[in-house]
């Protein structure tokens, strides 16, 4: 009688160590890709597609018809004068 008492106690304890280690185990499932190595098939590995973005338009258009540029150095000074003539060519 005795023994019959004690006989199922090694399936509690399997079964409550089952479920103490299951959610230590489950997060290591499939995380993985396979890899066709084989040198006649072609396949693309999946990327995001990313939209197209809007390309800014240029507000004016111009052309630079003269730059000039003067320096002169003085001690550790430097002076520096820039001139610039532009030309409007959008109308």
């Amino acid at each position: 009688m005795l023994r019959d008492l004690f006989r199922p106690l090694p399936l509690v304890a399997e079964l409550a160590c089952f479920l103490a280690f299951t959610p230590l185990i489950t997060p290591a499932r499939g995380q993985g890709m396979l890899v066709d190595i084989r040198p006649d098939a072609h396949w693309r590995l999946p990327r995001p597609i990313w939209p197209p973005r809007p390309q800014p338009q240029p507000a004016a258009s111009y052309k630079i018809e003269s730059l000039e540029v003067n320096a002169s150095l003085k001690d550790s000074t430097a002076r520096v004068q820039v001139s610039q003539t532009f030309k409007n060519t959008g109308s």
